[in-house]
């Protein structure tokens, strides 16, 4: 696993460009998971609670459309939607939010082959951050994983101090994403 440092300032940079070049950039926000409109917005503390809703949304909406239909004169034609192709980076998700990929895949690919989900999946870049904030609630054990966890992530990050940050490059997409 390559391990590179870089500065919170190169990482704002980083999200600047994703949001120039169209990107979705999602990170904690006080209630939930957030698309945010400008790097100021990005969450990197590692000391702060757990959202209390996780990004799953954005793997997995609450709803969309499956299939559309037009009624002809004699008969109904069917239309299936496809999944925008869009890049998303999730950015500062912490080690428990990611591992719900994992148990989601499984669902979604037991035995049929979801194509939303699967499109969203390959098209979303997992950035976690090391998780330093602990209380009754935790649940990163309950997943068989740790505050340092970088399974399921592409890329993981870990607080040198307030400016910098580990880089650790954990999968082919995040070397290719990087």
């Amino acid at each position: 696993m390559e391990e590179k440092i870089i500065s919170k300032e190169n990482l704002l940079k980083l999200c600047s460009d994703l949001l120039k070049n169209n990107v979705d950039v999602i990170t904690p926000g006080e209630k939930g998971y957030v698309k945010i409109k400008n790097e100021n917005e990005v969450a990197l503390n590692s000391k702060t609670k757990h959202t209390k809703a996780s990004f799953k949304e954005y793997i997995f909406p609450k709803s969309e459309p499956i299939i559309y239909y037009k009624k002809n004169q004699n008969d109904v034609e069917i239309i299936e939607p496809k999944v925008e192709e869009k890049t998303t980076v999730i950015f500062g998700a912490k080690p428990c939010d990611i591992r719900s990929i994992n148990i989601l895949s499984k669902i979604f690919n037991w035995d049929y082959k979801d194509e939303f989900f699967n499109v969203r999946v390959k098209n979303t870049v997992l950035i976690g951050l090391m998780c330093e904030y602990a209380d009754e609630f935790c649940f990163c054990t309950s997943v068989n994983l740790s505050p340092t966890s970088v399974e399921g992530s592409d890329i993981f990050l870990l607080p040198l101090d307030e400016n910098n940050f580990a880089v650790r490059i954990v999968t082919e997409k995040g070397t290719n994403f990087l």
